[in-house]
């Protein structure tokens, strides 16, 4: 995941600059190894964690998981092949500042303010009310995850019934609302998360979401490293 990726980063050129200089490099001292957080979620969610945040999940989702009908899919015929493409696009400075004083005034993160606008677009192409989006989640709430790299992220299911009469003020507020319901049951793994709420399985189809909305600080991914002579810089991310 891209927060591990950054520790690699620092530690590589630590040890590179040590090896150049002739130095021993002084690496943090890890509290735990990722087989400790290992062992210690499994025993966590053993004791009835697991049986909370699973009922929390099955109480927000319920027993309807219908695939969203994007006005834009290719057909899933196995003879029909489809090649990846992107769109990009970036607001302006003044939209920027615009986005995160509105976020500012209503107490809500950069992330839940494009969540809910990201609803609403999918509200107007597809007619859907009830909106369900996949979010990574790093899973690095506790000190002791800060320095370890390993793969702890999760996916988490964000649904809004969105109310079309209620205003974007008041969708935000939802938003908001599931984001911080969910970060508080945030262990159970999605796979499990499947298995427990059993969705019906199509070809082609991810389960219980199809539309994902990630946040990634591009400031990092598109950072040059200078060090001991070098420069080095990300591609292909």
């Amino acid at each position: 995941d891209g927060w591990s990726l950054n520790i690699f980063i620092e530690e590589l050129i630590a040890l590179y600059v040590g090896f150049v200089e002739g130095e021993a490099p002084s690496l943090a001292e890890l509290p735990i190894q990722f087989s400790d957080y290992a062992i210690w979620q499994r025993s966590w969610l053993g004791a009835g964690e697991m049986d909370r945040q699973l009922a929390y999940w099955q109480d927000t989702l319920g027993e309807e998981h219908t695939a969203l009908a994007l006005p834009y899919d290719y057909s899933k015929q196995s003879h029909v092949s489809a090649v990846a493409q992107q769109a990009r696009f970036a607001f302006t400075p003044s939209q920027t500042q615009a986005i995160k004083g509105f976020a500012s005034e209503h107490q809500s993160t950069l992330y839940m303010v494009m969540l809910a606008l990201l609803k609403l677009t999918l509200y107007r192409v597809t007619d859907t009310h009830d909106l369900r989006i996949g979010s990574p989640i790093a899973n690095r709430s506790r000190v002791e995850t800060q320095g370890l790299i390993g793969y702890l992220m999760n996916v988490q299911v964000l649904r809004t019934e969105l109310q079309s009469s209620a205003g974007f003020s008041a969708l935000l507020h939802q938003v908001k609302e599931t984001v911080l319901a969910s970060q508080v049951n945030a262990d159970v793994p999605f796979d499990m998360l499947v298995d427990a709420l059993k969705p019906e399985r199509i070809s082609g189809v991810h389960p219980l979401f199809q539309v994902k909305c990630t946040q990634q600080n591009t400031q990092e991914l598109n950072k040059t490293y200078h060090f001991a002579g070098l420069s080095m810089s990300l591609t292909g991310l």
